[in-house]
């Protein structure tokens, strides 16, 4: 499993119905399939997301691998 680089664009969630999260990404710039993305929220523990699919060219579907109760649409990742 990747990780994000330090070129990687910022998405925004869109969508969670339980571990499935759907992220957009304004300028387009998918990360790869499998690739890890970092959710930094309110919690002590970053939410990790696996990239599954890619819906559009400006969205993923992604699993998320760790509890994702709390988390909201428009929370940046």
């Amino acid at each position: 499993m990747e990780t994000n680089t330090a070129k990687a664009s910022t998405g925004t969630v869109v969508a969670i119905r339980g571990g499935v999260v759907d992220v957009a990404f304004a300028d387009g710039a998918l990360p790869q399939i499998n690739e890890a993305l970092t959710v930094l929220w309110d919690r002590p523990e970053p939410l990790v997301i696996e990239v599954q699919s890619h819906l559009d060219e400006h969205a993923i579907r992604g699993i998320a691998l760790n509890a994702t109760a709390g988390l909201m649409r428009g929370t940046p990742v």
